[in-house]
This record gives C-alpha cells, sequence and structure tokens, in this order.
C-alpha cells in the first residue's frame, strides 16, 4: 500500500457500501423493521471495510 493507500481505501469503501446495501436489503426481506435493517446494513459494512482495511495492513506491512 505504498503509494496507493488512498486508491486502496477507495476500493475498500466502495466494496462496504455493497456489502452493506446488500446486508440492509436482505434483513428487509428477512422481515425486519427498515430502520433497523438499515443499521444492520451499516454494521455490516463497517466491519467489512475494518477487516479489509487490517487485513491489507497485515499483508503490506513489511517483515521484521
Amino acid at each position: 500500500m505504498n503509494n496507493v493507500r488512498g486508491i486502496w481505501v477507495a476500493i475498500f469503501a466502495t466494496a462496504g457500501l455493497v456489502v452493506a446495501a446488500l446486508a440492509g436489503a436482505l434483513f428487509w426481506l428477512g422481515g425486519l423493521h427498515p430502520a433497523l435493517a438499515v443499521a444492520a446494513g451499516v454494521g455490516a459494512g463497517a466491519g467489512f471495510v475494518g477487516l479489509a482495511l487490517t487485513v491489507a495492513n497485515f499483508v503490506m506491512r513489511p517483515e521484521p
């Protein structure tokens, strides 16, 4: 992630939006109240972005 950190963050954020939308839609189709489905989708998206950034940091970090 040397010179392209911003690009990777943008890719992860965009993928997080897709995950959030899909999760929210699935929860809503499963019968959850729309407001709770949105909250669950946001949680799923935030969790995905956090995990993706953590994995990217671990993979791109130089060996000691």
